[in-house]
């Protein structure tokens, strides 16, 4: 269990470095999400049920906008082919 608040302690660090970020990208949310779940597996690891819930949830959030700006691409993509 030593391990563990050194990985929280990282990959809390990691959100601050990529919230400095002005423009997120697909590629940042995507690790926003990604550091938010790890959060989330070491907090369930630590029992705190409520904070991994929570971590999960708003890594769970952010993929959903990821998913949906993609599906939007994809139509967007479509449509143009259709009208060459």
């Amino acid at each position: 269990m030593a391990i563990i608040k050194p990985a929280l302690d990282g990959h809390t660090e990691a959100l601050k470095i990529t919230y400095s970020v002005i423009n997120l990208s697909k590629t940042v949310s995507h690790n926003i999400a990604v550091s938010k779940n790890s959060i989330g597996t070491i907090y369930l690891a630590r029992t705190h049920y409520g904070l991994a819930l929570t971590q999960f949830n708003k890594s769970l959030k952010i993929k959903k906008k990821i998913i949906i700006l993609i599906f939007i691409l994809l139509l967007m993509m479509i449509q143009s082919l259709i009208q060459k």
